[in-house]
């Protein structure tokens, strides 16, 4: 590689580094992250306004602004989490002792692949973490175990949010139909999901929970139901309503299987969780609701999209959350969990605005056209475009979002596949999955499970030396992907 192209990566080699020396906090690494992009920025040449000290002010505080909605999310989560698990159904040390082996197995089986990935595509923005991190600590988990396993809640981040990024890149990739993507993006997930299965049978045997046949079965029989649902609807349904449809159905026939605790304890501590499901879906769906409701935004900047408030899921986190709280605690109580809140999740929201300034410090700067560039005319067209997961994969791991993600590396990928006359819906499907895929392991994720867990940021190197396997199964399995599209394609 040249040094130019060494120069122009080290947005993401510069605080990877920092954070695998274990002496720099994540915070410091986000900050150095966010300079070098920034000046970068200023020297690139390639940005589509001149570099002022001006122009890099606007695009400082653009930054800020598409953080926003992010930030704001992180914090609502934990909120919500901390009201419902302190103020609505507290439960008492060792309660879950009570829990039989296979009920905490179905229990654990249920948080990770369905309840919590059926909340991130209703949500998006790592809310289906929130969700499957407090089901598993309120089972009983060790808090480094439960953090591991809530982050299979984002195994389908490219129909989080109604399939915003995939929707997005099937926009930048010029494809004529959602579905071209949405359906690609299905199978390629398909080798993915069945090899994570594999990594949390391995998890559950290191928790001591044992890998009985018929459990193995049952777990396999409900991915392949999933997987088939994924692949069969992404036919005939766009992107942004097929992993709701899928995901919404098993997590409801699921609940007919899990067995343990009384239907009346279920309901109320299921209870907030399914307003704020149903809530969002009918801010969706309804549209005399989403109509008046979208009426309300925020709009800074006119070339930047609006914030509607009242859709996001800020609004309904904070509303329900607070709402069930005060049903069953004073008003005293409640102030302190907000005072706590912010204490656990000021060091989330600060790294997390940071890499998001300093993705849009490379987006403003074309960094992402550079690189691309450098790295054809290194090793070659065919090389470049097999490589371009691993691109992906890092940027999904700094942002933490598909839509970045695509936002960044899409049209040079795109560019790549016509420049070699490949097929572009595999590899813009490859690029979609790939960065959806390792956004599960992002400094944001880790990090937000940690304050929820109430575990210092120190804790992320044991979460990662836990968690490697769910990067690295993406990251391979789609390089093999992209030789494919490569060799058998034209």
């Amino acid at each position: 590689m040249t040094l130019k192209f060494w120069l122009y990566f080290s947005p993401f080699w510069v605080p990877i580094a920092l954070m695998l020396t274990r002496r720099v906090p994540i915070s410091m690494a986000a900050l150095a992250a966010a300079m070098v992009s920034a000046a970068l920025y200023g020297f690139s040449g390639e940005a589509t306004v001149a570099p002022t000290l001006s122009s890099a002010g606007v695009e400082l505080l653009k930054g800020a602004w598409l953080a926003m909605p992010i930030v704001s999310v992180i914090l609502a989560g934990l909120l919500f989490h901390s009201l419902i698990s302190t103020c609505w159904s507290p439960r008492v040390r060792g309660q879950q002792a009570d829990t039989s082996a296979a009920d905490l197995r179905l229990t654990v089986f249920g948080a990770c692949f369905l309840i919590g990935p059926f909340t991130e595509t209703a949500t998006g923005f790592g809310v289906g973490l929130v969700v499957s991190l407090g089901i598993l600590l309120r089972a009983g988990l060790p808090k480094h175990e439960a953090i591991v396993f809530s982050l299979f809640s984002q195994i389908l981040v490219a129909w989080g949010a109604f399939a915003v990024g995939t929707m997005l890149g099937f926009s930048l990739a010029g494809i004529s139909d959602p579905r071209e993507l949405g359906w690609r993006s299905a199978v390629l997930v398909t080798p993915i999901l069945i090899a994570w299965l594999g990594v949390y049978w391995s998890m559950c045997r290191t928790l001591g929970l044992s890998n009985r046949p018929r459990d193995l079965i049952r777990e396999a029989l409900w991915i392949a139901a999933i997987l088939a649902g994924l692949v069969t609807l992404s036919r005939y349904a766009d992107p942004d309503m097929v992993g709701l449809m899928v995901l919404g159905s098993a997590a409801a026939l699921y609940g007919f299987f899990n067995g343990g605790q009384s239907l009346r304890t279920k309901l109320t501590e299921a209870a907030p969780y399914v307003a704020l499901c149903v809530c969002l879906v009918a801010c969706r769906f309804w549209p005399v609701l989403h109509e008046s409701l979208l009426s309300v935004q925020i709009k800074p900047f006119a070339d930047e999209m609006a914030w509607p408030v009242l859709l996001s899921p800020v609004f309904w986190l904070m509303l329900i959350g607070l709402g069930f709280a005060l049903l069953k605690a004073p008003l005293r109580d409640v102030g302190r969990v907000l005072m706590t809140t912010w204490q656990r999740g000021k060091i989330t929201v600060g790294v997390t605005l940071l890499f998001v300034i300093c993705a849009r410090f490379m987006m403003a700067g074309g960094i992402p056209g550079i690189l691309a560039h450098e790295l054809q005319a290194t090793i070659g067209t065919s090389a470049a475009v097999v490589l371009s997961p691993v691109l992906a994969a890092i940027t999904g791991f700094l942002t933490a979002s598909n839509a970045a993600s695509n936002s960044l590396l899409m049209p040079n990928v795109v560019g790549l596949a016509h420049a070699g006359n490949w097929s572009v819906e595999w590899i813009a499907a490859i690029q979609n999955v790939t960065g959806s895929a390792l956004s599960m392991l992002s400094p944001v994720r880790i990090v937000m499970g940690c304050a929820i867990a109430a575990l210092g940021a120190g804790a992320m190197g044991g979460i990662y030396r836990r968690a490697w396997p769910l990067g690295l199964i993406p990251v391979t399995l789609m390089v093999a992907a992209a030789g494919v599209v490569v060799t058998v394609t034209h």
